[in-house]
């Protein structure tokens, strides 16, 4: 045998042996991490369930007709924790197809501990997961894409999953592609195929989507909104200190600096506001601005840490207005908006992402970053002076909510439906 001889042949039983290996990982993988449904995860699918179906028909019942053995869904995205928007809507997705469907679930982030490797590694385990399903029957991979530079494993990821044969369904979370043309984005979308279903927040992310990637054939629009659910309100007006609030995981970019420029204006006009923060401190910067903003304002500021799921119910039910003024590249359709608007409190938000179509001049105001104090701080010292004229205010951010969330149900009910007609 000759050296190039010897050579292919080691090459090829080390590749047999690579592959052997992957898919025995994967099998690991497969039992422990991907089919293992915990009794926590059960628990907030039950809260989740409840939650969506007090007002009407469920989307379960909606596409209950469609129900098959056959229809098996591997379901890919990232998932608390940590706890974020993105991860908190594809926990929901999730719980909801998997009233529908037999789901399989895989986290694109899997291995924290590896750091800045994590999602790479994964992609790599999830292709050999791809594999593992295809062989268990699963015919469709729904994948919620990364939007950074992790959209080059979301490549990897596609690349598997349309080359098995899968129905693909992509779930956006992020405005980042959409705002401009990437390349990268470009090749993701061309691996996914002209069959893809995109799923986007609003019409106005699918229109985007479709003027910057003419391979973009087939999208469907579903709002946050369909996730949360429908409140009683049982608010008053003008009976207490006008109250501001502000919820995210804290940092400058999502706009808490702006924020206490805004409460900062307002006292300097002897306007009677306090301030309610609330959410954990991103990084040490943002926690020594919120330490130096309770010295300056004492009393009249309100932080109160990361909250619990009640917590942020109650929160909303205790503030008067909602002030966003993100400048968060990644921006789409913030959930703490809608909550916002699902409990009846204006918001008054920067133009990012979906906000504008969320709020509009229904919900609140959307106002240019260049001159949002000042316009920010007008319109809450109107508020804050004439009580009437803000309880139309938050009539109307109760009424888009339920229009929205509406319009979602049916859209959601569609989806399910034509997702598993296809998988």
């Amino acid at each position: 045998m000759s050296p190039a001889e010897a050579w292919n042949q080691i090459s090829k039983t080390a590749f047999g042996h690579m592959v052997a290996a992957g898919q025995a990982f994967a099998s690991a993988v497969w039992n422990h991490r991907v089919m293992d449904k915990s009794s926590s995860a059960q628990t907030a699918f039950s809260r989740s369930d409840r939650l969506t179906r007090k007002d009407g028909p469920s989307s379960a019942a909606a596409v209950e007709p469609a129900l098959s053995p056959r229809r098996k869904v591997l379901f890919m995205g990232l998932f608390p924790p940590p706890v974020d928007g993105q991860r908190l809507v594809t926990q929901r997705v999730y719980e909801r197809l998997d009233t529908v469907a037999e789901v399989a679930r895989f986290g694109v982030d899997q291995f924290p501990r590896l750091g800045p490797i994590s999602k790479l590694v994964s992609a790599i385990v999830a292709c050999f997961v791809i594999l593992r399903a295809r062989a268990k029957g699963y015919s469709a991979l729904y994948l919620a894409p990364h939007s950074g530079a992790g959209l080059i494993c979301s490549c990897l990821i596609a690349l598997f999953g349309r080359g098995t044969g899968c129905a693909m369904t992509l779930h956006y979370h992020s405005y980042w592609n959409m705002g401009r043309y990437s390349r990268l984005m470009a090749a993701f979308l061309a691996i996914c195929g002209p069959n893809a279903m995109h799923i986007v927040l609003a019409p106005p992310m699918g229109r985007d989507l479709q003027r910057l990637y003419s391979s973009v054939r087939r999208v469907a629009v579903v709002s946050n909104a369909v996730f949360v659910a429908p409140r009683q309100l049982m608010r008053q007006y003008g009976t207490r200190r006008f109250r501001i609030g502000h919820l995210s995981n804290l940092s400058r970019e999502k706009g808490i600096a702006v924020v206490f420029d805004c409460f900062r204006e307002l006292r300097a006009r002897g306007i009677d506001v306090e301030l309610w923060l609330a959410g954990p401190a991103e990084n040490a910067d943002t926690s020594t601005l919120v330490g130096a903003a309770e010295r300056e304002f004492g009393e009249r500021l309100n932080y109160l840490g990361r909250l619990d799921t009640a917590d942020v119910h109650r929160f909303y039910e205790d503030i008067d207005v909602f002030l966003f003024p993100t400048f968060h590249k990644h921006e789409a359709e913030p959930l703490v908006l809608i909550d916002a608007v699902a409990a009846g409190v204006p918001v008054i938000a920067t133009d990012r992402g979906c906000i504008g179509y969320l709020i509009g001049s229904v919900a609140g105001y959307v106002l240019p970053e260049a001159s949002f104090v000042d316009s920010a701080v007008e319109q809450i010292a109107t508020w804050a002076r004439e009580p009437e004229i803000f309880a139309e205010a938050s009539h109307r951010a109760g009424a888009r909510f339920l229009e929205v969330h509406r319009d979602s149900r049916m859209q959601l009910d569609r989806l399910l439906a034509t997702l598993l007609d296809e998988a």
